[in-house]
C-alpha cells in the first residue's frame, strides 16, 4: 500500500498467486484480480477498510475471514468504517479459489 497506486489488476490463469499488503491506506485503492484454475491468496493488515466483490462459479471458492456478506457476492471487512480509505477487490474465478487473511501490524 506504499506504493501509492490506486490501481492494481493481477491474473491468475493456472497456479498460484500470493499478494501481501502492507503499509497504511491512505486513499482508496483497487484491485482486480481474475482466477482461471489457480488460486490466490491475500494478506491484510488488520484494521483497514476492504470490500470485496466476487463473481465466482460452482466450481470456485472464496474464504473470507472477519467479513460481513452485504449481498451475493459483495462483502465489507468487519468493523468497517466509512470515513476510512478503503482497498476495494474486484474478483473473479473460474474453477480456482480465493483466500483472504488478516495479519495484526
Amino acid at each position: 500500500l506504499n506504493s501509492n497506486a490506486t490501481e492494481m489488476n493481477f491474473e491468475c490463469g493456472l497456479g498460484e498467486l500470493d499478494l501481501g499488503f502492507s503499509g497504511e491506506l491512505s486513499e482508496n485503492v483497487t484491485v482486480e484480480a481474475s482466477i482461471g484454475l489457480g488460486s490466490i491468496d491475500v494478506l491484510l493488515p488488520r484494521g483497514i477498510n476492504v470490500t470485496v466483490n466476487c463473481d465466482k462459479s460452482f466450481l470456485s471458492s472464496l474464504d473470507l475471514k472477519d467479513f460481513e456478506k452485504l449481498d451475493d457476492g459483495e462483502y465489507q471487512s468487519d468493523g468497517f468504517d466509512p470515513e476510512k480509505p478503503t482497498l476495494h477487490f474486484n474478483i473473479s474465478i473460474g474453477a480456482g479459489s480465493a483466500e483472504f487473511h488478516w495479519k495484526d501490524k
